[in-house]
């Protein structure tokens, strides 16, 4: 598998391993391979060793036909910009709804129960509240929270768990 390509101008150098060689012609295990038609030896521009923090560096995005693919994981997802949020509350009661903070209060509309979940941890209820594992339960009437109860909330989706 290659993990790192740099090029001279004249060839391109392929890291497929850790090990420092050099061949034209059968790729050492753990070597570089030289696929330019000039040879090259240990004096090569792109023949260098590439630390790890190198490495990492250039694989984070690759560019193939003129478009450039990035890793999923080094973007960051958008913060939700409503007033929807999960919100933890003392002794363990876990209320999501549309917040409203007032005179020491906080006050959530829309309010949904999280009432309980399976084998999915607390990320798996806010990223996917439809999970069938997800026991959630709409409350009738607008919940009211003293300010100093709330341990932490979520920003969540408008929609989240309606």
């Amino acid at each position: 598998m290659t993990t790192a390509k740099r090029t001279c101008g004249q060839c391109v150098h392929f890291r497929t391993k850790p090990r420092m060689t050099h061949s034209r012609f059968q790729p050492p295990p753990g070597g570089w391979i030289c696929t330019g038609y000039a040879p090259h030896d240990d004096a090569c521009a792109a023949f260098e060793e590439l630390t790890d923090e190198t490495k990492e560096a250039e694989m984070d995005k690759i560019t193939i036909n003129g478009v450039e693919y990035v890793r999923a994981d080094s973007v960051a997802a958008p913060a939700p910009t409503g007033k929807r949020a999960v919100v933890v509350i003392d002794r363990g009661w876990i209320v999501a709804g549309d917040v409203t903070e007032e005179n020491g209060r906080i006050y959530l509309d829309r309010a949904v129960w999280v009432f309980r979940w399976d084998d999915i941890g607390f990320d798996g209820v806010l990223n996917n509240p439809e999970n069938p594992k997800v026991k959630l339960r709409p409350l009738s009437h607008r919940v009211d929270v003293p300010e100093g109860a709330e341990v932490f909330r979520v920003p969540v989706g408008d929609s989240w768990g309606l």
